[in-house]
């Protein structure tokens, strides 16, 4: 099998923020009174209702704990098919760990064919991201490491209704274990800003998470609770029979039952810094999705999300600014948008394209058409987003 890479690169990288978080104005509540029950994607928001990374970036979080799937795919483990879906499942639960001190604030909406790329090799994968589409605000991204393949597109609705804040996820969620060749997908569960109001607003999810492996229709589950973001299920065969039980909490750690009602600890969220509530409520991971480092400053196409100059002056605690770049950039998109519409010109993203999806029948998604990684470095544009 070929490999990612080849040795892994030594980069040293942030440890925080250039600027602390920057306080929410007062705009926020009158302008959703005004929205009840509407898509607030489709509404312009004051710059610091956001936080310094956007809705690309929020797609590469959720390989955080990539580790989870070298486990699945680890020889000295040897772990069974039931074992492995156990591993697939509390990845794709994992995804949400990053998020629990994070209801205050939203991500950036990307512009339309904007990207953000990310190669890491101290975790093993190579990531790109795409805006394909602007309404409905869609995003793709594609990562591949030695152990798999992750691929997704992603619409997401954010309502307002009066106490809370749900925002609804909408896209399939694909992962390819190379070695085994099984694929499992999944869709997100829902995520609930309760008391949106009140400056004590808090984050639940909310539903079912279902990773199912497709050739066998094995299958893994998690109920989500609102108790302590407890959550409870385990893995089962495509005949309902339970084969492994779980528990845990989807902030915290995920338990695997083991006769006697032993727990082993099969995942566990990383410690987030002393300083987080100065930090966006981020993650180490989080911190370094942004950072323009030494080795990728030369390779970055001037589409990707570490040049977009509102979100980079955002970062470095210049919320003014941010605001007139931000209204900047979402005028000059409307009036690039509004010329194409009249020439009668249909947008076609450059990296992923609308296929039939391989596993759900019915549905077309973006999919990774490929070549970035390998014109990295010598990217060009036709037109400046900035």
């Amino acid at each position: 099998m070929t490999t990612v890479f080849d040795e892994p690169v030594k980069v040293e990288r942030r440890v925080t923020l250039p600027a602390k978080t920057i306080p929410n104005s007062g705009g926020f509540i009158s302008i959703i009174r005004k929205n009840i029950g509407k898509d607030l994607s489709r509404v312009s928001m004051p710059v610091t209702m956001n936080e310094p990374i956007n809705l690309l970036q929020r797609l590469c979080e959720e390989l955080e704990y990539c580790e989870l799937l070298k486990n699945a795919c680890d020889e000295n483990l040897a772990p069974t098919e039931y074992e492995r879906l156990m591993y697939v499942g509390a990845f794709a639960m994992s995804a949400y760990a990053c998020t629990i001190h994070r209801a205050v604030k939203k991500p950036f909406n990307p512009l339309l064919g904007e990207t953000y790329e990310n190669i890491r090799e101290d975790k093993g994968f190579k990531f790109i991201a795409e805006k394909v589409s602007h309404h409905p605000p869609i995003m793709a991204c594609y990562a591949e490491s030695d152990d798999f393949i992750f691929y997704q597109d992603n619409n997401i609705k954010t309502k307002y209704w009066g106490n809370s804040m749900e925002c609804i996820s909408n896209g399939v969620v694909h992962l390819i274990l190379k070695k085994y060749n099984e694929h499992y997908t999944w869709e997100k569960v829902n995520s609930v800003i309760c008391k949106a109001m009140y400056s004590n607003r808090y984050l639940e999810y909310r539903g079912e998470l279902k990773v199912t492996e497709a050739t066998s229709g094995n299958y893994f589950n998690l109920k989500f609770q609102s108790s302590k973001n407890a959550v409870s299920g385990g893995v089962y065969t495509s005949k309902k029979k339970e084969m492994i039980q779980l528990v845990g909490n989807w902030d915290k750690i995920l338990f695997k039952v083991e006769p006697e009602n032993k727990l082993e600890s099969i995942w566990s969220a990383s410690p987030f810094p002393p300083n987080y509530e100065d930090q966006y409520g981020f993650g180490q991971f989080t911190v370094e999705l942004n950072e323009i480092t030494p080795d990728i400053k030369d390779k970055l196409p001037p589409t990707d999300t570490r040049l977009r100059p509102d979100q980079r002056l955002y970062e470095d605690g210049k919320a003014d600014e941010a605001g007139n770049e931000k209204e900047r950039l979402e005028q000059r998109q409307r009036e690039y948008l509004k010329d194409r519409e009249l020439k009668g010109l249909p947008w076609e993203p450059r990296w992923f394209e609308l296929k039939n999806d391989p596993i759900v029948k019915g549905v077309k998604t973006y999919q990774y058409k490929g070549g970035y990684f390998e014109q990295r470095g010598n990217i060009t544009v036709e037109r400046e987003l900035w």
